[in-house]
């Protein structure tokens, strides 16, 4: 009885310390210091006002959309075709539909071309309609180095019309594509913004000319 007695002990004094050390263990893991992601915008100047006449018109412009790839936060990248993956601590600030639309929301307003620019989350009466969406916003790794490219489709729409194809003034795709020249997160982020004050200067300018033709 006394051999099975000690026996029990010893297997308990085993179990403690196994407890103890566990208890030890997550302590130290809890004290690590947490993990800090970055958080990245595009930012650049308002573009440069072109030399247009300003038009008595007013643009609604709608929250932009993006595809299901770039819905998120997620900072896309391409290391081969085909091939996806995300930076593990540096996300965007927000959704790339939103960093783009906010910006180009500015510029609009910035440029003074346009009687005026009603947000998304605005009413009021406006003769056209802004609608866009992001189809690319990543980078994309290659031998020769790396770019960032940024696809964007713009969709003007004349609200005076109601029956296509005249509801629809123009449809058109923007794609530009710039090299990184520091491949880290902050050469993404600044690579990304050079794209859209590019891609925002030829939007202007078309949206100006294709609501000029429909005015009297």
């Amino acid at each position: 009885m006394a051999y099975l007695t000690s026996k029990k002990l010893a297997r308990r004094g085993a179990w403690m310390i196994f407890i103890a050390a566990a208890v030890m263990l997550k302590a130290c893991v809890g004290a690590q210091a947490p993990v800090l992601v970055k958080q990245w915008i595009l930012d650049y100047p308002p573009v440069a006002a072109p030399a247009l006449k300003p038009l008595d018109a007013s643009l609604k412009m709608e929250r932009f959309s993006a595809s299901a790839e770039y819905v998120s936060s997620e900072m896309v990248y391409s290391p081969a075709p085909n091939e996806r993956a995300v930076y593990p601590y540096d996300r965007w600030r927000v959704s790339p539909a939103d960093l783009v639309g906010d910006l180009l929301l500015r510029d609009l307003r910035a440029c003074g071309l346009f009687k005026a620019i009603l947000p998304p989350a605005q009413r009021g009466p406006a003769r056209f309609k802004l609608e866009g969406g992001v189809e690319k916003f990543l980078e994309v790794d290659e031998a020769q180095g790396w770019r960032a490219e940024l696809a964007v489709t713009i969709t003007l729409l004349d609200t005076k019309e109601k029956r296509l194809p005249r509801l629809v003034v123009f449809q058109k795709n923007y794609l530009k594509s710039l090299p990184i020249a520091e491949k880290t997160a902050a050469g993404l982020s600044a690579a990304m913004s050079r794209a859209l004050a590019m891609l925002s200067a030829q939007i202007i300018q078309d949206l100006h000319q294709a609501m000029a033709k429909r005015l009297p």
